[in-house]
């Protein structure tokens, strides 16, 4: 399954069913954009060494990660 926050992603669709957790490597990842379990992939935003989102040229900043990609519907969350 593939899920994504950007509108022009072909994931995005699936999040009208709900949010979820993304797990990389059996570890629970924040600031996912975009996970596809079949890819292995996870794009996610970059952060400094203080927890900051960092910005770049104006744009946040993103960085893609490989590894075991799972997606669990999110509990206790409202859409």
């Amino acid at each position: 399954m593939r899920v994504s926050v950007n509108k022009d992603d072909p994931g995005h669709a699936t999040l009208q069913y709900g949010r979820f957790d993304v797990f990389l490597d059996g570890e629970l990842v924040k600031g996912c954009i975009t996970a596809d379990e079949e890819l292995g992939m996870c794009e996610l935003i970059a952060y400094d060494d203080k927890g900051r989102a960092t910005v770049e040229g104006g744009r946040l900043k993103t960085v893609v990660r490989y590894g075991k990609v799972q997606l669990r519907p999110a509990r206790g969350r409202t859409k």
